[in-house]
C-alpha cells in the first residue's frame, strides 16, 4: 500500500489551511473555492493523508507517534521561522534523527540560514521553497516526493528479502558442506 502521509509544520494556521486545500481538499471546499474565485482547481488528482502542527516540537511528536505505529511520514513541509519554538532547521534535523527516510521541504518567506547551511545540516533529501508558493509547486513536490519515498521503500523491502534469502542459502550451503565433509571422512 502506498504511503501518502505528509506532515505539515507551520506556525500560521492560514498557511496550514492553504496546504490542506492543495494536498487534501474537501470536495465541497474545492467547489466553493472554484465558485468564488473562478479558478478551476483539479480534484481528480492525488489526495494525501496529512497531519499538521503549529510548532516544531509538536510536529516531531507526531512523527515519533507515526513511527511507533509503523506508519511513518514520507514527506514533511516545514516553515523555517516558527516562534517561539524550534526553527524549521532544528525541526527538520529532529525529524531526520527520528526517521532518516523522510523527505523534507523547507518552505519560507525569509530565512537566516543559507542553502549550504541547510544542506550541511540535513545532508540529503531536502528542498527549499520560497513563499509565496504556487499551488502546483506544492502539489507536484508532494507527488514526486511521495513517489520517491515509496520507490525507495520498495527497494529497501526487496533488499531485505534478498539478504534473508542469501542468509538462508548460506546456512543451507554450510550444512551441505558439513554433510559432504562427514561423507568424505567415512569413505
Amino acid at each position: 500500500m502506498k504511503n501518502k502521509k505528509i506532515l505539515i509544520i507551520d506556525d500560521d494556521q492560514k498557511m496550514i489551511d492553504t496546504y490542506l486545500g492543495i494536498l487534501a481538499p474537501e470536495e465541497s471546499a474545492v467547489s466553493d473555492f472554484a465558485a468564488l474565485t473562478g479558478i478551476d482547481v483539479p480534484t481528480a488528482g492525488e489526495r494525501f493523508d496529512t497531519a499538521t502542527a503549529l510548532q516544531g516540537q509538536d510536529g516531531a511528536s507526531l512523527a515519533e507517534e507515526a513511527l511507533s505505529c509503523g506508519e511513518p511520514f514520507s514527506v514533511a513541509f516545514i516553515d523555517m521561522r516558527m516562534p517561539p519554538g524550534w526553527d524549521g532547521l532544528k525541526t527538520a534535523k529532529k525529524l531526520r534523527e527520528l526517521d532518516s527516510r523522510i523527505y523534507i521541504v523547507i518552505v519560507t518567506a525569509y530565512t537566516d540560514k543559507t542553502v549550504d547551511e541547510i544542506h550541511e545540516t540535513l545532508e540529503r533529501d531536502v528542498l527549499l521553497l520560497r513563499k509565496p508558493f504556487n499551488r502546483d509547486e506544492i502539489y507536484q513536490m508532494a507527488r514526486t516526493l511521495v513517489d520517491a519515498w515509496n520507490r525507495s521503500e520498495e527497494k529497501r523491502q526487496v533488499e531485505k528479502q534478498l539478504r534473508y534469502a542469501l542468509k538462508k542459502y548460506m546456512a543451507a550451503s554450510g550444512k551441505n558442506r558439513t554433510i559432504e565433509e562427514e561423507l568424505e571422512s567415512k569413505l
